[in-house]
């Protein structure tokens, strides 16, 4: 060894120095180890820890997935009561019973009064009035009627009387009547539109008072058919009918001409005629038309109360 020292001391020197490193090396790789033999440590993993420059760059948002890409929120009882909204929204909704509709408001001139205020009064309509004369107890009260009897037959193609013969032009006329009652409508529900029944039911109107020019004119609405009827009829039926007392509102001044309510006398909680008041789901029974008479009697202008300018 000293031989080899003093013939080649480079070379000697080069193994020596190589080999303290290796020392030194294998030095540093033990001390992790002893260091990670404490009860706390986590254990020794074999996936490389990221640089630096991994940590700092995110990656491409190309490859991030969009499920990912959104924040994780836990669930919070709105979202729980968005849950049940949602799934209660998926059950069919339960038909509803409709609303009875509103009556219309009343004059504020209307009075009750007696049977004496009906001596001078005129009913004039179809077999619903005819019926009204019969049963309704209103003797003293003068009628033109005639069963099919529309407002288009009054004037413009006239029906006369079934009582007398006479038309009511000829009717009018002769006589003197202070309230003048018209229930039409029911046989003119398949004829023209709503709004060409109302102008026909104006003009018509119009003719009574150059003949009658100091009567009160009552409208009366249309009574309503029976929840049967309304269904199964496409023209005879509750929501036309409704439709049409609407129109006939309007003709109302509210001085001299006034709209009367007769069909929520009869109207159900869901504005039909109630089955038990008729015997074909239009007409009244007999002993309803007391009801008509009651709504008559509870509902009139004192005469001097109109107003004719």
């Amino acid at each position: 060894m000293k031989s080899f020292l003093h013939t080649c001391p480079l070379i000697a020197l080069t193994i020596l120095f190589s080999l303290i490193v290796a020392g030194s090396m294998g030095m540093r790789r033990l001390l992790p180890a002893q260091a990670s033999s404490g009860n706390d440590a986590m254990p020794a993993s074999n996936t490389p820890l990221p640089s630096s420059s991994s940590l700092s760059s995110p990656p491409p948002s190309s490859t991030v997935p969009v499920s990912s890409a959104l924040p994780r929120v836990s669930s919070t009882s709105s979202e729980k009561s968005v849950s049940a909204a949602r799934s209660s929204s998926s059950k069919p909704p339960q038909k509803k019973a409709a609303p009875s509709p509103a009556p219309p408001p009343k004059s504020p001139l209307f009075r009750a009064v007696g049977q004496d205020y009906f001596s001078d009064a005129l009913f004039v309509g179809d077999s619903l009035t005819e019926d009204l004369k019969k049963y309704g107890g209103l003797d003293n009260a003068s009628y033109f009627c005639h069963v099919g009897l529309s407002i288009y037959q009054l004037f413009e193609d006239p029906k006369p009387n079934a009582l007398t013969g006479l038309t009511l032009d000829r009717t009018l006329r002769d006589g003197r009547y202070r309230k003048i009652y018209i229930m039409l409508g029911i046989n003119e529900m398949g004829t023209g539109s709503t709004a060409y029944f109302v102008r026909h039911y104006s003009a018509a109107l119009a003719k009574i008072r150059s003949l009658q020019p100091h009567a009160i004119l009552y409208v009366e609405s249309i009574l309503p058919v029976t929840a049967e009827k309304s269904e199964k009829d496409s023209v005879f039926n509750n929501p036309n009918i409704r439709a049409r007392n609407a129109g006939l509102q309007t003709l109302a001044n509210g001085k001299n001409i006034f709209y009367l309510d007769i069909a929520s006398a009869f109207a159900d909680r869901d504005g039909n005629l109630p089955r038990e008041d008729s015997g074909d789901g239009v007409h009244l029974k007999a002993k309803y038309d007391a009801l008509w008479k009651n709504r008559l009697l509870e509902n009139a202008v004192p005469y001097e109360n109109a107003i004719f300018s």
